[in-house]
């Protein structure tokens, strides 16, 4: 049996990974201000919860959900650059939210000329 690779571009535009930008501040260091004391934000979007972690001046963003049994992070630490649930102490990488045989789903930040970004990529049926 050949293997037939598919030509029709419209295939490709119908099924493919999209990554929308949220604004979340005109700077890093304005987003950075909003912590106070704490080293744990969180912030509501359309898509749902996400908690920013901070440690020193680096923050990473997480669903604000554990993948284990659904719990919310609010509680959450930072240990050796692994994020760890406050209910059963599971531990998820900061960078890519592997962990105990499961993921964390996590959205990259980027900070731009015109402000501080959540990048989050998700899977579309259809494109938009």
């Amino acid at each position: 049996m050949k293997l037939q690779i598919c030509k029709n571009p419209y295939i490709y535009t119908m099924f493919s990974d999209k990554t929308r930008k949220y604004r979340i501040a005109d700077s890093k260091q304005e987003f950075l201000d909003q912590f106070g004391g704490e080293n744990k934000v969180v912030e509501k979007f359309l898509f749902g919860e996400v908690i920013f972690v901070r440690e020193n001046e680096q923050i990473y963003a997480f669903k604000n959900k554990c993948p284990h049994q659904g719990a919310k992070l609010n509680g959450c630490w930072l240990e050796e650059k692994k994020v760890v649930c406050p209910v059963h102490q599971y531990k998820f990488d900061v960078e890519n939210g592997r962990g105990q045989g499961l993921y964390l789903e996590n959205y990259p930040l980027k900070e731009n000329e015109d402000g501080y970004y959540l990048l989050r990529t998700y899977f579309s049926w259809f494109g938009e």
